[in-house]
């Protein structure tokens, strides 16, 4: 008899009615999707500050603390270095050369929270379950994001790292499938997906435009037909340099399907349907990843000319993008990392924004090593 009451005992989380009691698991996916809900409601006004960040490539040997760093530099980005006039660094404040105020000139200005995280791609080494369940620890747990978890809202992509399994796949689904919301929407055969914040609409293309052939071509069009009077981002992994079209082996032994002359993925094909789509519908600016180094190059897509920026490596060369975007200003800087996960410095890069990644390809000319701001 006692066996039998014991199996009819609720958890003492649950509801006395075993039909409103939910796993663990549900429940924690239920608030988190309401809670992206909840965020897509707010009131973000005319201005925005965001990160962009890529290519943590989390590796199933990987010790916790390698996986860590960039996460603990995330969370304090509010607390970056920046540079003054006479050299010196002060925490907290944009560097005085990026940032323009119309009526005192340049000036600095205090970093503000930001209000989400996009990822460009390669969220895992080798689509690993174990990888991305670490992916998820760390990037996934916000709203209850725990002492060593991402504390802002992620929108995260696949790259071509991420494709070898179906986990990362089954992510993406399980994160961003669920919200039903007006300024979102997910396209479940492509997992391409599109959001808006306020009067900025940013449009995930995963891997890269054209990944799922006309599909995304045609995805792609309506997005920015239908979101003409906001300011456009558009994100994907794989970038317009020499490494991502295959024309540079960047560090001496390429990956077997990017060596010149293999693409088995991204090429010349498609970088021309992209380019011949952004002629007709401008956007603000696109960020890629890929090259795990910042860069930033112009792109000419007709009359339109596009900035794009690479956003840095997360696993290995320790940067990422921070972006403060508003009615009269758009800046772009590359903040650096040092140190361990629980002594994590985080300061402005003023000459990481390289030009070694466009250094051949006369459409995405390269633009400056300083940080860009107009």
């Amino acid at each position: 008899m006692r066996a039998l009451f014991k199996s009819f005992l609720v958890p003492a989380a649950c509801s006395f009615l075993l039909f409103l009691c939910k796993p663990a698991g549900e429940k924690k996916d239920i608030i988190r999707t309401k809670s992206y809900e909840t965020f897509l409601s707010q009131d973000f006004r005319d201005s925005l500050t965001f990160i962009v960040t890529g290519d943590m490539q989390i590796d199933r040997n990987d010790s916790l603390e390698t996986s860590m760093r960039p996460v603990m530099a995330m969370n304090q980005v509010e607390k970056t270095y920046g540079k003054t006039d006479n050299g010196f660094f002060i925490e907290g404040r944009w560097p005085v050369k990026t940032v323009r105020d119309s009526a005192t000139g340049f000036k600095q200005k205090k970093i503000r929270k930001p209000s989400f995280v996009i990822i460009t791609g390669d969220l895992t080494n080798n689509s690993a379950d174990e990888e991305l369940e670490r992916f998820a620890q760390l990037y996934g747990q916000w709203p209850q994001a725990q002492k060593n978890s991402l504390v802002y809202p992620v929108f995260a992509g696949l790259g071509n790292h991420d494709i070898y399994n179906v986990a990362p796949y089954q992510y993406l689904d399980k994160v961003y499938r669920r919200i039903k919301h007006s300024n979102f929407n997910y396209q479940v055969e492509t997992r391409n997906y599109s959001f808006t914040v306020g009067n900025y609409h940013f449009i995930q293309m995963n891997v890269f435009s054209g990944y799922h052939a006309s599909k995304d071509y045609t995805w792609l069009k309506k997005e920015l037909a239908s979101n003409l009077s906001k300011e456009v981002f558009l994100v994907q992994h794989y970038g317009f340099d020499d490494f991502s079209l295959c024309k540079d082996s960047a560090w001496g032994v390429p990956e077997p399907d990017q060596a010149p002359g293999k693409c088995r993925w991204y090429k010349e094909k498609h970088l021309k349907k992209l380019i011949s789509i952004l002629a007709v519908y401008p956007v603000k600016a696109i960020f890629t990843g890929h090259w795990h180094l910042s860069g930033h190059c112009q792109l000419a897509a007709g009359k339109n000319k596009v900035p794009v920026f690479t956003a840095g490596g997360a696993r290995d060369s320790d940067d990422f993008l921070l972006i403060s975007v508003s009615t009269s200003s758009f800046q772009v800087s590359a903040i650096r990392f040092m140190g361990s996960s629980d002594n994590t410095k985080v300061y402005f890069d003023e000459f990481s924004m390289g030009s070694f990644a466009y250094d051949s390809d006369p459409r995405c000319k390269f633009v400056s090593t300083k940080p860009y701001h107009k």
